[in-house]
């Protein structure tokens, strides 16, 4: 609602993009006007890309994102011995809700002790990955996992 010749509002001429400039001398107008034609080519360029400060990290975040193939490579690497037979007590027996002492069966017959290599610390560990897996829901479920198999947990624990 700027009236076009009061001052409050762009002129005719900033309008247009051009005729601002046919003002001042021709020499340095033409050096003007080529600046402003890059600064909103660069700032159509910028508003697709999401902004000023995001083009340089979108564009140069190359270095970034090397770190995360370093990530990627991990992910080819196994999982140990100790997580898979963690994976194992938890599909076959804790989510089966079997009992403390089917668990502790289960562990002996797949020789938890001797495959994992670290005698009984090795047992617990394993039970307790299970565990934590188990009751990574909520604080109940882990609540709930820990009452159902403290009675194997302490069987494991004073050996």
């Amino acid at each position: 609602m700027d009236a076009e010749g009061d001052g409050t509002g762009p002129s005719e001429g900033d309008k247009q993009g051009e005729g601002g400039d046919q003002a001042v001398g021709e020499g340095h107008g033409e050096g003007v006007k080529q600046e402003q034609e890059v600064k909103e080519e660069e700032g159509a360029g910028e508003q697709g890309k999401g902004g000023g400060g995001d083009t340089e990290m979108a564009e140069g975040g190359g270095e970034g994102g090397d770190q995360g193939g370093g990530q990627r490579e991990e992910e080819d690497v196994p999982p140990s011995l100790d997580t898979v037979l963690a994976g194992e007590l938890l599909r076959d027996v804790i989510r089966a809700k079997a009992s403390p002492e089917a668990l502790l069966e289960w562990m002996g017959t797949r020789g938890v002790e001797a495959a994992v290599g670290e005698g009984p610390r090795g047992s617990v560990k394993v039970l307790m990955r299970a565990l934590l897996a188990a009751g990574s829901k909520s604080p109940t479920h882990l609540n709930v996992a820990l009452e159902r198999y403290a009675t194997s947990l302490r069987e494991l624990l004073s050996r």
